[in-house]
Formats: C-alpha cells, sequence, structure tokens
C-alpha cells in the first residue's frame, strides 16, 4: 500500500533561486541518499530543507505507519514567498530600494506501509459462521 506524507515550510527567509539549487539535487531521492547529498553542500538552503525533510519523514512514520526504509522525495518544491522592503541610503539624500526575498518550500515524501499480518484462517472461518 502506498502512503503520502508531507510537510510545509513558508517563509523561509532565502530567497527562493537559492533554495531551489538545492532542492533540485535531492527530487525523486530516497530520503537517505538525500540525507546524504545536503550534508555535504555547502549551502545556507541545506539546513531548513534538511529539516523540512526529517519533519516529513517523521509525518510518516508517525502518522501513517510507513516503512522509513521505503520513503522516497516524491514531490518537493519552492515558490515565492513576500519581499520584505527596506532602504539603504545613498548620496545627495535618495535611498535605494533593497528587497529581501522570502519562500515556501513544500515536500511530499512516498513509501510503503509495512504489510498487514494476513487473517489465519481460523479467523476467516470464525467471522464467517457468525
Amino acid at each position: 500500500m502506498t502512503i503520502q506524507a508531507e510537510a510545509r515550510l513558508n517563509g523561509l527567509h532565502i530567497s527562493d533561486k537559492k533554495v531551489r539549487l538545492v532542492v533540485d539535487l535531492v527530487r525523486g531521492l530516497p530520503i537517505e541518499q538525500a540525507y546524504a547529498q545536503l550534508s555535504a553542500m555547502n549551502k545556507a538552503a541545506r539546513k531548513p530543507v534538511m529539516k523540512l525533510i526529517k519533519s516529513a519523514e517523521a509525518n510518516a512514520v508517525h502518522n501513517s505507519k510507513a516503512d522509513a526504509s521505503t520513503l522516497v522525495i516524491h514531490t518537493i518544491q519552492v515558490n515565492k514567498g513576500s519581499m520584505q522592503y527596506r532602504s539603504m541610503p545613498r548620496a545627495r539624500g535618495t535611498a535605494a530600494p533593497i528587497r529581501r526575498h522570502s519562500c515556501h518550500v513544500w515536500v511530499t515524501l512516498q513509501g510503503t506501509a509495512p504489510d498487514a499480518q494476513p487473517a489465519s484462517s481460523e479467523a476467516v472461518v470464525e467471522a464467517k459462521a457468525e
């Protein structure tokens, strides 16, 4: 049985372009390989993305009783968030705009649940008899 679990990170104060560079490398990987890939990176966005994947893994294992060894990053997407507008003083009393970008990251993991114990033939016969 296929199980999906998701996690969301809203309002991450890193530009969506910078986060997309990290996310594109782990899309479609099993989570163990994704952790290895992320831990070898030297990007600021790797820690929040790794934490998000761990949260989605915990959701899958705890809520859906999925097997952690079968989880794969099914979809992971980065959308633009709100912008903070600041200004920097410039020459002759003018100001230059500064735009601080943020983003939203969504991840969906897909895996299989451990097989349920098949009912014994005696239990099936008793259930039919009642």
